[in-house]
């Protein structure tokens, strides 16, 4: 919604909520009659016409977030940012394809036994770890090991 995003701009230009009260009534009652103190002064006009206009109190008045990202100085800074940041990534050599869910996410897969690291004292921490499946290969690990033990 155009109102909180509003709210939230304000938020990061000022360090300060755009409507404040110690109580709830109190917030209520800003919200509806009041507007937000004005911007610091070293901020651009644009901005501060922006955060009015976002913080309009009728919503049929509000912009769309597709009027707010029309507006040339806004359009100009994307701009900016795009060009800056692909220059950037481009001689940087930085560009990376973006990466699926699956790729970013941290697996906490114990590495595989091999039949030198088990025997008959296998690590139980490390066996209550492990689904069923590798529990089993373990076991029969641990098996292949006694028996190779005991022919020595």
């Amino acid at each position: 919604d155009i109102w909180s995003l509003g709210c939230i701009l304000y938020e990061m230009i000022t360090f300060n909520h755009a409507f404040d009260s110690n109580t709830m009534k109190g917030l209520v009652v800003k919200i509806l009659k009041s507007n937000p103190p004005p911007l610091p002064p070293q901020f651009s006009p644009q901005i501060n016409s922006l955060v009015l206009w976002m913080l309009t109190k009728d919503p049929a008045k509000r912009p769309s977030i597709t009027k707010v990202l029309e507006l040339p100085f806004l359009k100009e800074r994307m701009n900016r940012l795009l060009s800056y940041t692909l220059v950037r990534g481009v001689s940087n050599n930085s560009i990376q394809p973006e990466k699926s869910p699956s790729q970013s996410m941290v697996h906490k897969v114990p590495p595989p036994l091999s039949a030198n690291s088990v025997s008959k004292s296998v690590d139980r921490e490390r066996m209550s770890k492990l689904d069923s499946e590798e529990r089993k290969t373990a076991d029969k690990l641990d098996r292949i090991n006694v028996r190779l033990s005991m022919e020595k």
